[in-house]
């Protein structure tokens, strides 16, 4: 496990597995909702999982909406990159920046749990229709992912080809 461990990056670790863990802790604390694992290496993988979706929900959801609002603003990702150049801290804050995002989205999916459990109390839904529609967020949501994590690579790939190196 510990070698596991050591092969993931920081990023993974704050971004992914961390969020993931304290998710499934405060689901089980706050809504005695079950799903801390006891095999450790089963635990990784799944936390890291819920991370991962999280992360997403942050990334693909919140910080649109949240840059729509004028919250949060970005630079050019084409000046970020000339950025990093001059300032390597850069990418230690862009990482603790990313980790903040997705604490928002953990302590945001428990308030719509929490909204669910109430509506839910007053308009009973069956358990297969929360079944088909959680598979279809799903879908949706690496859906989206894979969308603006393509469209990521495009932007790395348009820079170079216009002669600006990285």
């Amino acid at each position: 496990m510990s070698e596991l461990l050591d092969k993931i990056g920081s990023y993974n670790l704050f971004n992914y597995l961390l969020p993931g863990v304290v998710f499934i802790v405060l689901l089980n604390e706050i809504f005695q909702v079950n799903f801390i694992q006891d095999d450790i290496f089963v635990a990784a993988f799944f936390y890291y999982f819920v991370g991962l979706v999280l992360s997403r929900l942050g990334s693909v959801l919140l910080e649109p909406v949240l840059k729509k609002f004028g919250f949060i603003r970005f630079e050019e990702y084409s000046k970020y990159l000339d950025a990093i150049k001059e300032d390597s801290k850069l990418e230690v804050f862009v990482e603790a920046s990313n980790t903040y995002r997705t604490f928002a989205a953990v302590f945001l999916v428990l308030t719509i749990i929490n909204l669910f459990g109430l509506v839910k109390n007053k308009f009973p839904i069956s358990s297969d229709t929360n079944v088909w529609v959680g598979l279809f967020l799903m879908l949706l949501l690496f859906l989206l992912s894979y969308r603006k994590q393509t469209l990521f690579i495009s932007s790395r790939i348009r820079k170079i080809a216009n002669g600006k190196s990285m």
